[in-house]
């Protein structure tokens, strides 16, 4: 289980993850950055709709943040990240990020988005003022367990 930092990372101040060769811990650095950065009041959406690029109160989504401001503009246009795999933008992404794959990158879209990817007994949303919540952990895990180890 991921333990929440208490220093917050910034667009300027973060983990090169091209210099992780290994997938796997390249997707669990990536997965453990997004569920250490995010709160309820961070998220990157807009009317509950998320956005790549930065709003008022954050720097982007969880893909979205890692991008170049223009990228992410577009990208606000195309779509989930299936849709921009599937229409063939996948090639706006960085070639490290292209590399995790499409399917995990969309299984931390919905962590961010608050979707569900596995059953849950309640409906609680995945983050609250502090970070995740107990439904949102489990979201982690289950991405962690099939992408990452």
């Amino acid at each position: 289980m991921f333990k929440r930092k208490t220093q917050k990372t910034t667009k300027f101040n973060m983990t090169n993850y091209s210099i992780i060769k290994n997938i796997k811990r390249r997707r669990f650095a990536f997965l453990d950055d997004t569920a250490n950065f995010y709160t309820s009041k961070n998220r990157g959406t807009k009317d509950f709709i998320c956005n790549y690029s930065a709003t008022k109160n954050s720097p982007g989504c969880a893909i979205g943040r890692h991008l170049f401001t223009n990228v992410a503009e577009i990208l606000d246009n195309l779509g989930n990240i299936v849709l921009i795999f599937s229409d063939g933008y996948d090639h706006l992404l960085p070639k490290w990020m292209r590399e995790m794959g499409q399917e995990f990158l969309s299984a931390v879209q919905c962590l961010h988005d608050d979707a569900r990817i596995i059953k849950t007994e309640n409906s609680e949303s995945f983050w609250d003022k502090t970070g995740l919540t107990k439904t949102g952990k489990e979201q982690y895990e289950y991405i962690k367990i099939k992408y990452c180890i």
